[in-house]
C-alpha cells in the first residue's frame, strides 16, 4: 500500500514468512522478482512484519548453528530491493521458544526500509516492547518527519583545486595575514586561510548541478542559433564534460566508496551510497547510562560528552618502577636516537602524498586534498621561518625525546627561492641533499613525465634479455612473450624466447571466455573463467562456488560480473568478453556502445548495471558457442561441484 505524510509518499509492505522454509525461499525470490520488474516506481518503501528469517546465526540465541546457505536467498532479497534495518532499540531478540535443546530466541520480526526512506525520515526509530500474550515482541516505530538541523560546517572541496582564482586568494592571504606569524601558531594561519577560502566560496557559483544545467541551455541556444559557431559548441561541450566529470568526483568523495574510481559515470551509484551512508552514519537517538533513550540534540550531545569524559578519565600513575624493572629494554640508546630525529619536510611531504585525499577532513574542515594541492603555498619559508622551524623541532624533541636525521634528510625548493637562500637554509639545518632521489630503485617523486621517469626500466630489462642464457635457439618448447612499455600510445617491444617471468607476456588485444554452473536455486553455484592471448593461449584462469542464484542466467551474470573485476584489478583493457548465453551477451553486444541502452532481462537488470558501468570504455562483448567455451564451463562444474573457494592460475 502506498502511505501519504505530507507531501511524502512512500510505500508499505507487511510481510509474514512462511513457516515452512522452501516456501519461504520462493517468496524471497518472488518479492526480488517484483523490485526487478519495477513494481515500486523507485518510490521510498517501508517493509515489516513477521519474516520468519534470519540473516546469520548471531541473530539467533540456542538451539544448533544454521548453515550459511539457508540466509542466502534473505540477504539477496535484501540487497537487490536496497532495503536495509531502521535502528532498533530494546534487545536484539523477538521472538522466543522452547525446543528440545532447550530455550531458543531469534530475530525474526524487523523493519527495514530503503535508503531513501530513511532520508524522508532520518529520525525513525524502532522500540521492542514486553513481551505479553505473545511469544513476539511487538515492535513499535516511531517517525519524526523533521529534517536534522545541524550546523553546516566549513568543508574543502577537492573539486577546487581546478580553481585559479582560489588558488591566487590563498595565496595573497597567506602573504598579508599568515606569512609573519610563528610557527607555534601555526593552527592560526590555517584558520585564517580557512576564513579566506569561505569568504571565496561565498562569491562563486559552485553548484555542479546548475552549471551542469546552464551549459545545456547555453549549448541548446548555440545549435538554435542561424549560423552555430561549432568551435563554441565544443568549447561549452568540453565544459559540460568537466563538469559531469567534478559531480562525480563530488558524490565518490561524499559516498567513501574508495575501491571504485571517478571517471566510469558512477554518479548515481555514488549518490545512492552518500544517502545510504548518512541514513546509518546520524544520530538521531541514543540510550543513556540509565536506559533512557534520548532524542534532542542537546541531550544527545550531553550523553556523547559523559561517555567520553567518563572513558579518557584517569586518576593518575605513579610507581612504576616495580613494573618496568622487570621490562626487558631492547632498543639501545643508539637505536633510539637513530629513530626519534626530528623529522624533515620532505618526508612530511612524501608522507602527505601517501595520504587518500577523499578522506574525512579534520575539525578545521581541511583534509589532506588541502594541504597536498596548496602545498607550495603553506609550505613557503623564509630565514627566519627557518629558524623558528629549527626552535619549534627542538623544543618537540627536548618534551618527547625525538629528533630529526638531518644527515638522512633531502630538502625540495621552489623555483623562486634563490641561491643563497638555499645555502643558507641548508647550512642551518645541517642538510647537504637537495630533492629526492631514488627508493627501492624507484624514483621518489615522478613529475609529469613520467615516460622519462620510467625509461630506465626498459633498458634494464632489454639489458637482461640481450644476456639471458636461456635464450637460445635450442630451448623450442620455450614461450614467447612480449613487454610492452609505454604511455600516449608509444611502445617499446621485446620479442624473447625464456622463461624471464609470467607477468611479461603479450599485453595486446585479449579475450576473456567466462561461464556459469547451476543446478536449482536452494545449491550453491559455479563460475568459472579463462584468459586468453590474441594467439588463442590460455595464460589465466580462475574458479570458485558462489552463493546459490535463482536461475543459470544470472549464474553467467556472476561469472561474467566477476571475470570484469578481475581484470579491472590487473588494468587489463581492450579484452573482448565471450560467452555462450545467447540472453546476456547478444544484449550487452549492443548495449555497451550505447548511452542509454534499453532496459535488459528484469531478472538480471542490476547485474547488467554493473556489468555496463565496469566495462564503458574498457571491454566489449560476444556470443559464442558452448563448443567453444568448454574450459570456463569445465572450471565452473568442477567448482560447483567441489565447493571451492575462489582460485586463481597461471599458465607457464
Amino acid at each position: 500500500m502506498y502511505i501519504s505524510e505530507g507531501p511524502t509518499t512512500f510505500c508499505l509492505t507487511y510481510v509474514y514468512g512462511n513457516p515452512k522454509r522452501k516456501l519461504r525461499q520462493q517468496q524471497w525470490l518472488k518479492m526480488e522478482t517484483l523490485v526487478k520488474a519495477g513494481l515500486y516506481q523507485s518510490k521510498p518503501r517501508l517493509v515489516l512484519g513477521d519474516f520468519n528469517e534470519i540473516q546469520c546465526n548471531s541473530e539467533k540465541l540456542g538451539g544448533p548453528a544454521k548453515p550459511e546457505w539457508q540466509f542466502s536467498n534473505f540477504r539477496r532479497m535484501l540487497r537487490v530491493s536496497g532495503l536495509h534495518e531502521v535502528k532498533t532499540y530494546g534487545g536484539l531478540y523477538t521472538w522466543i521458544g522452547n525446543r528440545s535443546t532447550g530455550t531458543v530466541k531469534s530475530k525474526l520480526d524487523r523493519i527495514v526500509a530503503t535508503a531513501d526512506w530513511k532520508n524522508q525520515f532520518p529520525k525513525a526509530l524502532v522500540q521492542l516492547l514486553d513481551w505479553i500474550g505473545s511469544d513476539h515482541r511487538p515492535l513499535l516505530l516511531q517517525t519524526e518527519n523533521n529534517k536534522w538541523k545541524g550546523t553546516k560546517q566549513f568543508r574543502y572541496d577537492n573539486r577546487w583545486r581546478f580553481k585559479q582564482d582560489l588558488h591566487m586568494a590563498l595565496q595573497k592571504s597567506w602573504d598579508q595575514d599568515c606569512s609573519h606569524l610563528p610557527p607555534q601558531r601555526f593552527c592560526e594561519a590555517l584558520k585564517r586561510c580557512r576564513n579566506s577560502l569561505s569568504r571565496w566560496k561565498s562569491a562563486q557559483n559552485l553548484n555542479s548541478h546548475k552549471l551542469i544545467q546552464q551549459l545545456h541551455l547555453a549549448i541548446q541556444k548555440a545549435y538554435d542559433s542561424p549560423s552555430p559557431d561549432y568551435n563554441y559548441i565544443m568549447d561549452l561541450k568540453r565544459k559540460l564534460q568537466h563538469e559531469y566529470q567534478l559531480e562525480e568526483e563530488f558524490w565518490r568523495t561524499k559516498s567513501r566508496i574508495q575501491w571504485m574510481q571517478a571517471g566510469d559515470k558512477n554518479t548515481k551509484y555514488f549518490h545512492a551510497k552518500t544517502q545510504q551512508r548518512r541514513s546509518h552514519n546520524r544520530i538521531t537517538s541514543i540510550q543513556d547510562t540509565h536506559g533512557t533513550i534520548q532524542k534532542s540534540e542537546k541531550e544527545i550531545q550531553k550523553v556523547v560528552h559523559s561517555y567520553f569524559t567518563d572513558v579518557y578519565s584517569s586518576s593518575g600513575s605513579n610507581n612504576l618502577e616495580p613494573v618496568l624493572q622487570h621490562i626487558q629494554s631492547k632498543v639501545t640508546v643508539e637505536m633510539n636516537q637513530q629513530l626519534t630525529k626530528p623529522v624533515s619536510e620532505g618526508e612530511i611531504y612524501q608522507a602527505l602524498s601517501h595520504m587518500n585525499v577523499d578522506k574525512a577532513p579534520g575539525p578545521d574542515g581541511l583534509n589532506a586534498g588541502f594541504y597536498k594541492y596548496h602545498w607550495p603555498t603553506i609550505k613557503s619559508a623564509n630565514k627566519a621561518e627557518c629558524q623558528q622551524v629549527l626552535q619549534l623541532l627542538q623544543l618537540y624533541a627536548n618534551a618527547s625525546g625525538q629528533h630529526v636525521n638531518f644527515q638522512k634528510s633531502a630538502i625540495l625548493f621552489g623555483k623562486s627561492v634563490p641561491t643563497d637562500t638555499q645555502q643558507y637554509i641548508k647550512g642551518l639545518m645541517g642538510i647537504s641533499r637537495t630533492g629526492f632521489g631514488r627508493y627501492l630503485g624507484l624514483p621518489e617523486a615522478v613529475g609529469r613525465n613520467k615516460y622519462d621517469a620510467f625509461a630506465y626500466i626498459s633498458q634494464r630489462v632489454q639489458h637482461k634479455l640481450d644476456n639471458c642464457k636461456c635464450c637460445s635457439s635450442k630451448h623450442q618448447d620455450l614461450t614467447r612473450m612480449y613487454l610492452l612499455w609505454g604511455g600516449q600510445g608509444d611502445y617499446f617491444a621485446f620479442a624473447v624466447h625464456c622463461r624471464l617471468a609470467r607477468e611479461i607476456w603479450e599485453l595486446s588485444p585479449i579475450g576473456m571466455r567466462p561461464d556459469g554452473s547451476w543446478i536449482d536455486s536452494n545449491s550453491k553455484a559455479g563460475i568459472g573463467w579463462a584468459l586468453y592471448t590474441s594467439q588463442g593461449r590460455c595464460v589465466l584462469y580462475g574458479s570458485s562456488s558462489t552463493d546459490p542464484t535463482s536461475s543459470a542466467l544470472e549464474a553467467e551474470a556472476v561469472a561474467l560480473r566477476e571475470a570484469i573485476l578481475q581484470l579491472k584489478k590487473l588494468n587489463y583493457q581492450q579484452v573482448t568478453f565471450c560467452g555462450d548465453s545467447l540472453t546476456l551477451y547478444r544484449y550487452l553486444e549492443h548495449a555497451v556502445f550505447q548511452h542509454h541502452p534499453e532496459p535488459g532481462n528484469h531478472e538480471i537488470q542490476n547485474y547488467i548495471e554493473d556489468i555496463l558501468a565496469l566495462a564503458k570504455g574498457r571491454y566489449c562483448f560476444k556470443f559464442v558457442g558452448r563448443e567453444e567455451n568448454v574450459m570456463a564451463d569445465n572450471l565452473a562444474k568442477q567448482a560447483r561441484q567441489k565447493l571451492s573457494p575462489y582460485t586463481i592460475s597461471w599458465v607457464y
